[in-house]
């Protein structure tokens, strides 16, 4: 059976140049390794209780700012620095993170991520949890799981 290439070529990493406070900038497109690390800080905001469920949110506010540090490039490509970022005012922060967020195409309503949020942190949780349940009924059947077993699995949700 033959399969049709899938030909990733012409994308292209979007990147947006930014003027702020006199200096150049260029707001980069998240990633694969930026947007998991964003992802799992998101993750990580959730504080679970004795029934797994969500009970507190710490760091939320933290995102924003990380995600920036993440996309955010001096000219000579170095990244600028979190704590930089973090100087500056709350305006400048939330549009950079707003177009770092849709350039990167992270937490979109569109996506039905929303991880960002409590609800979707919630949401994202619930998922999880029931992706691990069926694992867990999965092994518990078989007496095993393979690692190929749980991909295929996860493939089918």
């Amino acid at each position: 059976m033959t399969q049709e290439l899938l030909n990733l070529d012409d994308v292209l990493p979007v990147e947006v140049p930014v003027q702020y406070g006199g200096k150049a900038y260029l707001l980069k497109e998240a990633t694969g390794d930026a947007s998991c690390r964003w992802r799992n800080a998101a993750l990580k905001t959730a504080k679970l209780g004795p029934d797994g469920k969500p009970v507190s949110l710490e760091g939320v506010a933290d995102l924003d700012p990380l995600l920036v540090s993440l996309c955010l490039f001096e000219p000579d490509g170095k990244p600028v620095p979190l704590p930089v970022i973090r100087s500056w005012p709350a305006r400048v922060q939330k549009r950079l993170y707003e177009k770092a967020k849709s350039i990167s195409q992270l937490g979109d309503a569109g996506d039905g991520d929303g991880a960002d949020t409590a609800e979707g942190l919630e949401t994202k949780i619930a998922e999880l949890r029931e992706k691990l349940n069926r694992l867990e009924d999965i092994k518990a059947g078989n007496g095993h799981i393979s690692s190929q077993s749980a991909l295929g699995e996860r493939a089918k949700n």
